[in-house]
């Protein structure tokens, strides 16, 4: 990931703040230079090459991904059941913390059919093949499945269950703690909806 000197972060959370207020195309280099406290555009150009340069340098700068990959890897946990309950209760809790990188992440989906975000996840090939290896090891998991459907599928309840939470209305939502939502999503993760008939477990 790229380190960014003090004065382009100014620029980056100045860019931030508009964009995520205003949207990607509403915010000119105009609105970004006087935001990040320059009389002009031509600061900005001294750092970044244009306004995409800049949201795709604001993403690589607000990425979790990094930190996500370091709290699956070093997840503890002996089983499938053990492993998949860690990891879904303690990444909606992150992501949660950072929804402002899901905005972002949206914005470069309607804008640039999500290429930057595919880059970011690209350069962590080797952490998303060291967390195959790992879950290969686990006890209970189920080999009939390809790993990139486990990891979308994986990425699916845990994106959805922290959106849900933003939207549902607190007639449906408050029906339920919190931790019983997260204790009834994790067995559906691990069993799913369908009912064991007596056929089934013979």
């Amino acid at each position: 990931m790229t380190e960014f000197a003090q004065s382009a972060i100014v620029i980056l959370e100045a860019a931030e703040k508009l964009i995520l207020e205003k949207g990607y195309s509403a915010t000119s280099m105009r609105d970004i230079a006087s935001a990040a406290g320059y009389k002009s555009v031509a600061g900005l150009y001294n750092h970044f090459a244009d306004k995409e340069s800049i949201f795709k340098g604001l993403l690589e700068y607000r990425s979790p991904y990094p930190e996500i990959f370091h709290l699956v890897e070093t997840t503890q946990g002996e089983t499938a059941a053990d492993f998949v309950n860690v990891v879904f209760r303690n990444m909606t809790d992150y992501m949660r913390r950072h929804l402002s990188f899901v905005q972002l992440a949206m914005i470069d989906y309607l804008e640039f059919e999500a290429v930057h975000i595919h880059a970011l996840i690209t350069e962590l090939q080797t952490h998303i093949a060291g967390i195959f290896e790992r879950l290969t090891t686990l006890e209970g998991l189920r080999h009939d499945l390809p790993f990139p459907v486990m990891m979308r599928f994986m990425a699916m309840q845990i994106f959805g269950f922290v959106m849900t939470g933003n939207v549902m209305p607190p007639f449906l939502l408050g029906t339920l703690s919190d931790e019983e939502w997260k204790t009834h999503m994790v067995k559906l993760i691990l069993h799913g909806l369908h009912k064991e008939s007596s056929d089934d477990q013979s």
